[in-house]
């Protein structure tokens, strides 16, 4: 004979317990999470003034050595004159494209690091659902045979056997409670 197909009614059946086990299923995602974030940060700042140093070094030294010469020597004609302003024009497009170059990749930066925040709580939902509906296999349990016991305690009638879902837990805790009435039904 098989089983009725069983709808839930009730996403939380105990609550307060249901919350706790969900909080504590979702802490540790939440601490790995933004320990990711924090390092992928500090890891990008690095970066980008690790880049952004290396590349304007690179280019004051080459202003340090144009002011040299120029200060140096007295261009003679207005070719040299002309070679020189052009070469203060081409730093000063150096510079410029490094900026943006920099400005670029925080924005790139910028938009991993939402990513990641959207992710890390995409995450984090899919661990709260995830332990709710693992917690229907244990709530679900205890409320059928706090039901049952409850019964027993009121002496009304002697309780229907306690019959769990194939994935529940307690099993052992109901066969053991489920022998315990089918002797008292025998007396």
């Amino acid at each position: 004979m098989e089983r009725p197909k069983f709808r839930r009614k009730k996403y939380f059946i105990h609550a307060s317990t249901q919350f706790k086990y969900i909080a504590m299923s979702i802490l540790p995602a939440l601490f790995v999470g933004v320990f990711c974030v924090f390092l992928s940060i500090n890891s990008g700042l690095i970066l980008s003034s690790w880049t952004k140093a290396n590349t304007t070094t690179g280019i004051d030294d080459l202003e340090l050595k144009l002011d040299a010469i120029i200060r140096d020597t007295v261009p003679r004609n207005a070719d040299e004159i002309g070679k020189l302003v052009a070469l203060r024009k081409e730093i000063l497009s150096y510079r410029l494209a490094v900026g943006s170059d920099h400005y670029r990749f925080l924005q790139e930066w910028n938009a991993t690091m939402a990513l990641m925040v959207v992710g890390i709580m995409g995450v984090l939902i899919c661990v709260a659902v995830l332990a709710l509906l693992y917690s229907h296999r244990i709530a679900g349990p205890i409320a059928r045979i706090k039901r049952c016991l409850d019964m027993l305690a009121d002496k009304k009638d002697i309780p229907p056997p306690i019959r769990l879902r194939d994935y529940d837990e307690f099993k052992e805790l109901a066969d053991s409670l489920n022998k315990l009435l089918a002797s008292n039904r025998i007396k």
